[in-house]
């Protein structure tokens, strides 16, 4: 029984050595089963020739670097009759062994490409010999088993009747048969008291149940690639069009405005209750930017206006940060800062009804006014130069998040329309009425809507929509 014990400790300890080798779960974790056939060089005092038997072992794999097994072996030896005197009498013509235990593979290199399964195998094996040779034909004893083993992979995929992760499984090991006798065998007062014999095992190594599936790999993440946005090609026009509003679907053009002239940005919008421009409006700037460089003789004033929503002193601050918010993104785009200024009005000159949705739309606004350039005055009829006005507006219409705009629409005054007095101009010359933009009581106070009675000019008839009356800022 100390033999039995002394085998199980062994045991015990390689089976502790092998769990500390690796515990990373990239294993075949499935019980096995391990028919194999045994070839065995006996101890010359056994009195007999080779061994010849199978063992069968039922085992797991614990961690990637131990397994343990239940072990069952058998070999039958063929007596050597003339190593016994016939004094002996007669011997039988074969010898049997038989054992059952436990044991143990630990593998020394589990995560190697060509020596994954390279395993150290001890057991511990409560054996039974019977038809002995000599004075004893029967005899209980404890096999200890220790050497080397390899596992070589099949299929790891199946292939025919042979399930997947199958392995031929080869073993060399040194076995000691303690059976503690002094008679056994050939051997009469042996001191051994044992058998140190070598066995050779080859078989399979068969795994029981369905293969573990390998972990579906993550879906490699995907990257959008977003190509940038591109500014609207600005159109070529063949000639210089006229200051006015450009056709639906066409860029803005500066090309024949004049000192005074007024244009609402009609879609340059900012988001709720801030000066961060949209992205169309930041499009929308993209044609001035490119108008204003094709006419660096002008300088212009960016005017901010808001709807009546919130107090008077609120909207007046909103206004002044989108107007310079429009004025900071022109400069980006290439605008020479010295050529703009910016102003806010708040909710003072509506040019619409605050008190209905598409009034406040309207009222919602920015614009550019000219307020320099080298041809500022257009010639009339007799040679005498007058100033020119007028407010337009651009083709793309305005959403409820609009940016507060600058001045409102050019009242409905003189500097609109040619004085009256016979010494500049005939009084049939005025701007037709149809011309005019809306009036807009809160939008001018400081001039009349017609020339004085003496025939002069207003003094404010040259500052386009603008008007005398805007608070200061």
């Amino acid at each position: 029984m100390s033999k039995l014990r002394l085998g199980t400790y062994a045991l015990a300890i390689a089976a502790t050595f092998g769990s500390q080798i690796s515990r990373a779960d990239d294993y075949d974790h499935r019980f096995y089963v391990a028919p194999m056939g045994s070839f065995t060089l006996p101890d010359h005092e056994r009195g007999t020739k080779f061994g010849y038997g199978g063992e069968l072992a039922l085992g797991k794999r614990l961690t990637k670097g131990l397994e343990l097994e239940l072990l069952g072996t058998f070999t039958n030896f063929q007596v050597k009759q003339g190593d016994f005197p016939s004094s002996a009498g007669s011997q039988p013509s074969n010898a049997k062994l038989y054992g059952y235990g436990g044991g143990a593979n630990v593998y020394l290199m589990p995560s190697s490409t060509w020596l994954s399964g390279l395993f150290l195998h001890v057991d511990v094996q409560r054996g039974e010999g019977r038809s002995a040779p000599g004075p004893i034909r029967s005899y209980g004893t404890t096999l200890f088993d220790a050497g080397l083993g390899y596992n070589y992979i099949l299929s790891k995929n199946g292939w025919g009747f042979i399930p997947g992760g199958t392995a031929l499984r080869a073993e060399a090991l040194y076995r000691q048969d303690a059976h503690g006798q002094g008679e056994l065998g050939t051997a009469y007062g042996n001191e051994h008291k044992y058998f140190q014999e070598t066995v050779f095992n080859i078989g399979l190594r068969i795994p029981l149940g369905a293969a573990p599936q390998e972990p579906a790999a993550e879906p490699e993440e995907q990257t959008q690639v977003v190509a940038p946005e591109e500014p609207p090609a600005e159109a070529p026009a063949p000639t210089p069009p006229p200051c006015e509003p450009p056709a639906p679907g066409q860029p803005i053009s500066l090309e024949g405005c004049k000192l005074g002239d007024t244009i609402v940005l009609k879609g340059v919008n900012f988001q709720f209750n801030k000066d961060t421009l949209t992205l169309n409006a930041k499009n929308i700037l993209n044609d001035v930017a490119a108008a204003l460089d094709a006419r660096k003789d002008i300088k212009v004033e960016i005017d901010g206006h808001t709807d009546s929503k919130g107090s008077d002193a609120y909207n007046q601050k909103l206004s002044e940060r989108r107007a310079a918010s429009v004025k900071r993104y022109l400069i980006s785009r290439g605008v020479s800062a010295d050529r703009m200024s910016s102003k806010g009005f708040g909710e003072s000159q509506p040019i619409a009804d605050n008190n209905t949705d598409e009034g406040r739309e309207i009222n919602r606004r920015v614009e550019l006014k000219v307020t320099d350039a080298d041809a500022g005055k257009a010639p009339v009829e007799g040679g005498e130069a007058v100033p020119t006005s007028g407010a337009m507006d651009t083709s793309t219409p305005a959403s409820d998040s609009a940016a507060p705009a600058a001045d409102s629409a050019t009242p409905s005054d003189s500097s609109s329309s040619t004085p009256s007095d016979s010494s500049n101009a005939p009084s049939s010359d005025a701007a037709p009425a149809s011309d005019t933009p809306p009036a807009d009581s809160g939008a001018s106070s400081g001039s009349d809507s017609s020339a004085p009675a003496d025939g002069t000019t207003p003094a404010d008839s040259s500052s386009g929509s603008m008007d005398s009356s805007a608070p200061p800022q």
